[in-house]
């Protein structure tokens, strides 16, 4: 067989192997989050008895296992969107995106409650679903114009030691204030909730994918490609298999539609940061006004 031939065949076989890679992953994040809020309930409990929230089996999950997966093939962060310098960037793409969702939020999730509505129930779910769909073509045109981070950026691994540092500030934060409910509650989705999943979904599963599938299509000069859909269902799928709501189908399909929405900030701002600020003020808000 010709050296052209063997690449042929070599395409469908690379893809095949991501595919089975990634969803390997995920389904051992999976596993990991039964097994540390259910089969070991006193490392759960004492977490929370600690910290107020899950803050360590997030930061195990999410944050810690796609990184060693990332170290163990050597994988260049930056091309994995774990790049936050300069720093102004990403933050004014998730900002500027938070600008339509955060209005958005405030109207949907009241109207769900004057409708007497369950964001998990498929009515409720549904009427999310369409309004963050819709509101996808708007968050695009909102930050055509700011500019992604660059692969091949310095400092990337000082910027997440940084990041990782002020994790566990937040963490020690956290045990200062254990009588007030709504600062560990507010920290814990802030940043470990947010940047753990963005970090995992669109900084492994999405860039992985990228690699392997390619990215063939473009809005508004964006590049992206099946890789950012297989990580938003995975991240839906994620939210219905997860021991914080099982099998709550609802659920799932609005934050599936959100995982569109996130994905297609980290291809715009080349970062997981512009997703994971808007990501975090959302259900940071959410706990704040005790919907969280």
């Amino acid at each position: 067989m010709s050296g052209r031939a063997r690449a042929q065949v070599a395409v469908p076989a690379e893809r095949f192997l991501a595919l089975v890679e990634v969803v390997a992953v995920w389904a051992s994040s999976l596993a990991l989050l039964w097994a540390l809020s259910r089969g070991l309930p006193a490392i759960d409990g004492w977490q929370r008895d600690v910290f107020g929230q899950p803050f360590l089996a997030t930061l195990l999950v999410f944050i810690a296992l796609p990184l060693l997966v990332l170290l163990a093939s050597r994988r260049s962060f930056t091309d994995y969107g774990l790049a936050f310098v300069p720093l102004a960037r990403p933050l004014e793409t998730g900002c500027l995106a938070l600008a339509v969702l955060g209005p958005l939020s405030g109207v949907a999730f009241p109207l769900l409650i004057a409708l007497d509505l369950s964001p998990t129930g498929w009515p409720g779910a549904a009427i999310l679903a369409i309004c963050y769909a819709a509101s996808l073509p708007v968050i695009a045109y909102v930050v055509r114009n700011t500019r992604p981070i660059e692969r091949g950026t310095p400092q990337i691994h000082a910027a997440t030691g940084l990041v990782l540092a002020l994790g566990l500030a937040l963490a020690l934060a956290a045990l200062a204030w254990p009588h007030i409910s709504a600062v560990p509650a507010v920290l814990y989705r802030l940043f470990y909730a947010a940047l753990g999943e963005e970090v995992f979904f669109r900084g492994y599963v999405q860039s992985r994918l990228n690699e392997s599938l390619g990215r063939p299509y473009r809005v508004l000069g964006v590049p992206f490609g099946w890789g950012l859909a297989i990580a938003a269902l995975l991240f839906g799928l994620a939210h219905v298999l997860g021991p914080a709501g099982p099998f709550q189908w609802g659920w799932g399909l609005w934050t599936a539609v959100l995982g569109l929405i996130f994905g297609y900030l980290r291809e715009k701002s080349g970062s997981v940061l512009a997703p994971a600020v808007t990501h975090g003020v959302l259900i940071a808000v959410a706990a704040i006004a005790g919907a969280g």
